[in-house]
Formats: C-alpha cells, structure tokens, sequence
C-alpha cells in the first residue's frame, strides 16, 4: 500500500466536547497505521465561536494548527480558508467537527485504489442512533426538497420514487453516486484544483451538493465507499440555533435552485415554494419549543407542590 499524505480542514463553531473528539479519533487511527504510511496535517477554522472552543482545542491538541477567525464566515467560506493553507498533500478531506472517524479509517483509504476520474469519495455514515445516513445520493429534485419530510414522502420512501434518497445500501460495496455529504468528503488535489473550491455563496448546506454537480460536469466521478467509516453526532453546533439553522438550509437552497433554473419564472416558483416550506418549518419549530418549555414548567410546579 502506498504512503499518504492527508490534507484535512475542518471548521468548527462551538459544539463544546465534539472537536476535540473528532481530532482524537484521527489521531487513534494515525497511530493504526504503520509508522510513516500517513502524513496527516489538521488544521481546524474556528468560525468566530467566541466561547473559549479554538483556546480548548488547540491545548488537547496542539499537532492541530487552529486559526481562530474575528467573523463566522460560514461553513463553505471557513473550509476555503484553510485549503488555502493547503502545502503539497495529494489527498484533501473536508471534515465536520460532529465526525469521529474509526480506527481503521486512515488505513483503509491508505488500501483504496484511486482512477484519475474519481473526484472524490465519501464514506458509510452511521449516525446518532445508529442507523446508516442518508450520506450517498442522487441530486435533489423537487420530491426530496420540497416533500422528503412531508407525510406523502415518508409514505413513497421504500418505494421505488424516492429510493435514490435512502440511505445507501453497503452490502453492494463501493458505488457510484451523484453526490456525499460534506460531512466527511475525500477528494485528491489534482480533482480540487480541476474543480474549485466550495462555493461561499453557501453559508450553511448545499455547498457539498454543488461541489459534487462541479465536478461531475468536469466528468469526474463521485464515489460511495462504505469500506471507510465514519460516526456522526449530527447538529452539535445547529441545535443551539435551530431557526438561524432553518433560514440557513432554505437560503441554500434557494442559492442552488436559482443556478438550476432557466428562467426568472421558475426561479419565482423556487423562492416561493422554499419561503413557504420555511415558514412551516419555522412554526414547529416554535410550537415544539413552546410545548417542551410548557412541560418543563409544569413538572418544576409538580415538584414544587410535593
């Protein structure tokens, strides 16, 4: 197997614990490897967290160069600036601060054989609970933006309509796909510089899809690799800010859907349908958080009377 050397951005905004979790499991699978079988150089972007994470992170592990930023740039535009610290690594991997990878990954991805048409590859995703993201996909259209968490999508899911949206199937082994989660993505220098970089118009979301329509127009190919694993405590950061999360996925995709359109009409029809679909989202929101606050006073006034 040949020796590797790993570029690996990631950008952090708080997320407490999880950073430093996610650069402690690259280092227990740095040290799985032999010795010298894998150059890995970290560099983390702390997205103007504010809250002491780039001054924890850089004390548990100080190997990692963190640039702490005066701004959130945002997800896309925080990965940008530290590929530009990119030296003379052959390999880039994009990484979420919510990601630990396993022991086995470096090793793994050390194994893999890598075509000059393959642009980048992205691992088996297993999730909070368990189960196996929806991580390899084909690219959205209207049936998953608009109505994946809608009750009629959840009724077409385990059929045939929607298949190209669940989760990938591992047992058929690597496979190709339009695009994979930015959560974790590895691509080569060569295809990031026949690509481009993240498109900063994204500042949350879709950034990951965009990429990956890039480099598939250039004829690269995208890859399912369910040989490398990686666990995702998805939301770490986005849950202390559910509706700027919420306005921050719609904008996205307005962003995309906007380049897709061919017209000024059916960017319209974009913008409205998307405002609409956030708005809904909003409002549970808002209901979900006003019921949760509901039941919390109520069992402290419970308390109160025992």
């Amino acid at each position: 197997m040949r020796r590797v050397d790993l570029f690996v951005a990631i950008v952090v905004y708080r997320g407490g614990a999880r950073p430093i979790a996610c650069v402690r499991s690259l280092e227990r699978a740095l040290q799985a490897c032999p010795e010298d079988a894998v150059r890995l150089r970290v560099v983390a972007i702390d997205n103007a967290s504010g809250d002491g994470t780039a001054q924890r992170l850089a004390s548990a592990a100080p190997w990692v160069e963190v640039v702490p930023l005066d701004v959130n740039l945002g997800f896309a535009a925080g990965c940008n600036t530290a590929l530009r610290r990119l030296g003379s690594e052959g390999y880039v991997m994009l990484l979420n601060p919510d990601v630990e990878v396993d022991p086995s990954f470096l090793e793994e991805l050390r194994s893999l054989s890598w075509p000059r048409d393959l642009g980048a590859i992205g691992p088996l995703i297993i999730g909070r609970e368990g189960a196996v993201e929806r991580s390899a996909r084909d690219f959205p259209r209207w049936s998953t933006d608009l109505l994946w968490t809608s009750v009629p999508a959840k009724l077409l899911r385990g059929g045939s309509r929607l298949q190209g949206d669940g989760p990938p199937d591992r047992s058929r082994g690597a496979q190709d796909v339009d695009w994979i989660q930015g959560a974790c993505m590895v691509m080569t220098r060569t295809s990031l510089t026949r690509v481009g970089s993240l498109d900063p118009k994204y500042f949350m979301y879709w950034e990951d899809i965009d990429w990956c329509r890039r480099a598939r127009a250039t004829g690269l190919r995208i890859q399912y690799q369910p040989r490398l694993v990686v666990r995702h405590q998805q939301g770490t950061s986005s849950r202390a800010r559910p509706f700027r999360t919420i306005i921050a996925f719609h904008r996205s995709a307005f962003q995309y859907w906007h380049q897709e359109s061919r017209s000024f009409a059916a960017s319209m029809v974009v913008g409205l349908a998307l405002t609409g679909r956030c708005v809904l989202k909003l409002a549970v929101q808002a209901g979900l958080l006003t019921l949760r606050r509901t039941a919390s006073q109520a069992s402290e006034a419970q308390g109160a009377i025992e």
